[in-house]
């Protein structure tokens, strides 16, 4: 319920600061007192769309604070949960500031919020009816929350809302899934050539730089064996030409003699040792090297094949030869993936035909429920109706299938067909009924329903707009009767609806030269019974009007 409400620079309110009480509450004031002001404050603070034109003339920002006991309330601390908005406990505050430039900052419980954020939170927790808003009652989902309040198949419902998701999220799997495989299907054959031709390619990582080596050495094989023979040549001798190991070897065998007379040449003499050693294993490895090289043609074009191959390979799946490995194990894989994608699908086939059946199950649970309390539903809402002044109205629930299978509200549709007056046909509520019948027409509904709607929070305008004393008396009683369960305003200007109200609000504006503003008090005592009075007697509180006033409230006391 709302504890507390304060208003700042919004339309002709300065500043204004409210306290609200349990129960039943009347809203009163003279013809264009502004009482439409209070609804519309907090409607914008619930979500509804603002204008610049809200901000009080000359300020630069409207605002709008409200604080909030949502202990009675389960389904507002539940939206509050699911948008991650929730606060201490069962308090809820909201604060939404709108600027004379027309944007708007809303806070729920000190955290920033979006405004659809705040719509889903405060359609959970105020339900109003008021000259424009009242529409929401024609809307099927009101009126099938409304019939299922009424046959208590809040839980039965639930079920079948959840059952309803889960079939979804059971078909956009299996939807998915089946999207993927027709995709991948229509390039199967190109999956197969490609790790087909990975798989020819056969490649290993480093073989590219290897043949490349290769190849230059099979490119410059002639002269490769050309300069191996002529340097085996100076080695070894050639012909008439002197071996380098020969004339080494001249070279140690003097130093050795030489030796003997300076020992200093010894040192040298072993060093021309070594070389005449290393200068004869090389000679013996270029003369296999000679040996060993062949030069066949057909190995050079084996190789450049080859490297030709590799190139154009990685030029696909490269540029390293590792990465065309690893492009051939995640090809095979998307192939595996789609050997096996089939029975996933078909398992998710059964997922989704075993999802259906549940919610067939659980909306047909729901259909008998609704089915069973739709005659004595409307029988219900008629009384109501009649001990509100329409005697001659008729009213019927009527349940059609609904146009897809697998919505949240059930396998049908639920509308009200209303009829205000004899010889006239029951048509939809949204079509046939004027402001004030639907507003009776809610009230009457949320009576019969009020016991379990788990709604926390309602409020009226004018629901009594147009009746005589008698019947305004029994809307009173209606109004009341609902407050016993949760927290009702009512904008009224019947002096038996007021009378009825635990408090009683007054609102009114005061004028200057230069400014207009609107104020609320809250009246106790004498003054509700002068306000009483006022309405009694069209706006002259005579003596006979505040003894039927003080009569109107000694009743309610009496009966309270």
């Amino acid at each position: 319920m709302l504890r507390h409400l304060a208003i700042d620079s919004f339309a002709l309110v300065d500043s204004l600061e409210i306290e609200f009480r349990d129960g039943f509450t009347a809203i009163t004031g003279e013809t264009g007192a502004g009482k439409s002001i209070l609804l519309d404050a907090l409607q914008f603070l619930l979500g509804w769309r603002g204008s610049a034109e809200l901000v009080r003339t000359g300020a630069e920002r409207a605002l709008v604070q409200g604080e909030f006991d949502l202990s009675r309330c389960p389904a507002a601390l539940e939206a509050l949960r699911a948008e991650d908005l929730a606060g201490e406990g069962d308090a809820l505050l909201l604060r939404r500031e709108l600027r004379a430039g027309g944007r708007s900052r809303i806070h729920v419980n000190g955290h920033l919020a979006t405004k659809a954020q705040l719509e889903r939170i405060g359609e959970a927790l105020v339900e109003f009816h008021a000259q424009g808003s009242q529409q929401d009652l024609a809307s099927p989902e009101r009126q099938r929350a409304a019939l299922d309040a009424f046959a208590g198949a809040a839980e039965a419902a639930g079920e079948a809302r959840a059952a309803a998701r889960a079939w979804r999220a059971a078909r956009r799997e299996r939807a998915r899934l089946a999207a993927e495989v027709e995709a991948a299907q229509r390039q199967r054959d190109f999956l197969e050539y490609q790790v087909a031709e990975l798989r020819r390619a056969a490649l290993e990582p480093g073989e590219l730089g290897r043949l490349e080596a290769e190849r230059r050495r099979l490119a410059n094989l002639g002269q490769l064996l050309r300069g191996a023979q002529e340097a085996h040549g100076w080695l070894s001798g050639d012909g008439d030409s002197l071996a380098a190991v020969d004339l080494v070897g001249r070279a140690r065998r003097l130093l050795e003699t030489l030796s003997g007379h300076d020992a200093a040449l010894a040192p040298l003499a072993q060093q021309l040792a070594d070389a005449e050693a290393q200068l004869d294993d090389a000679a013996r490895t270029l003369d296999s090297y000679l040996a060993d090289t062949e030069t066949d043609p057909a190995r050079f074009e084996e190789v450049d094949a080859r490297i030709s191959a590799i190139r154009g390979t990685l030029r696909k799946h490269g540029p390293t030869e590792e990465d065309a490995v690893a492009a051939l194990e995640r090809l095979e894989a998307e192939l595996e993936t789609l050997e096996t994608s089939g029975d996933r699908l078909r398992t998710l086939e059964r997922e989704e035909s075993a999802r259906a059946r549940e919610w067939r199950t659980a909306a047909a649970r729901l259909t008998a429920l609704r089915a069973a309390a739709a005659g004595p539903f409307a029988e219900a809402v008629l009384a109501v109706l009649r001990d509100l002044s329409m005697p001659r109205a008729r009213l019927e629930a009527r349940l059609a299938p609904a146009a897809e299978e697998g919505g949240d509200g059930g396998a049908e549709e639920i509308e009200l067909l209303f009829s205000a007056n004899p010889g006239e046909e029951p048509r939809p509520l949204r079509r046939i009924a004027s402001g004030g019948e639907l507003s009776r027409v809610m009230l009457a509904l949320r009576s019969v329903a009020a016991e379990r709607d788990g709604v926390g929070m309602m409020v009226f305008d004018e629901v009594d707009a147009g009746l005589s004393g008698a019947a305004s008396a029994r809307v009173g009683a209606r109004l009341a009767a609902l407050a016993k369960g949760r927290q009702v305003l009512c904008v009224t200007h019947q002096p038996a609806v007021a009378a009825l109200a635990d408090a009683h609000l007054n609102v009114a504006k005061l004028q200057d030269e230069e400014r207009t503003v609107v104020v609320m008090e809250q009246l106790e005592g004498a003054g509700r019974t002068a306000e009483i009075a006022r309405l009694l007697d069209g706006g002259v509180a005579g003596a006979a009007g505040r003894r039927l006033a003080e009569e109107l409230l000694g009743s309610r006391a009496a009966a309270g």
